[in-house]
């Protein structure tokens, strides 16, 4: 059976053998885009995976939630801003995605000052004021 596994490390998650998640960090059940460079943040013991990019080099503004409990992936209202490596944080229990790439890596790489702040509770996104510098892999 496979799972996907979320390597934190480099903000990706790969799908594995079942048996090779009981030596990992986590392993989830499958969700709904494969991506890379994207950033997380745990709330109230969910996971929110944001942004990234696909397998065909499209940038992503998807959101999307591991709820453990009941062992499903849930898609949540999108980011207004398309991005890859980006930031994200959480501050009083909303997520806030910062900076990151708008420009697809093999063509430009473009970063944006853009800060957003998303709430759990009403699945609403609204843009905060931005950084001054552009920034993108703020760690």
């Amino acid at each position: 059976m496979s799972k996907i596994f979320f390597d934190w490390e480099k903000k990706e998650f790969y799908h594995v053998h079942s048996l090779y998640c009981r030596y990992r960090d986590i392993c989830l059940d499958t969700h709904f885009f494969m991506r890379r460079y994207t950033d997380s943040s745990v709330i109230n013991g969910k996971v929110y995976v944001l942004g990234g990019i696909n397998g065909s080099d499209n940038i992503l503004n998807t959101l999307e939630v591991y709820d453990p409990t009941i062992e499903k992936w849930v898609l949540k209202k999108e980011m207004p801003t398309k991005r890859w490596g980006l930031s994200v944080t959480n501050l009083n229990n909303e997520l806030y995605a910062i900076g990151g790439f708008v420009g697809v890596a093999s063509l430009s790489v473009e970063s944006t000052p853009r800060t957003e702040k998303y709430n759990p509770i009403t699945d609403t996104w609204l843009t905060v004021p931005s950084m001054n510098t552009s920034r993108g892999s703020v760690r």
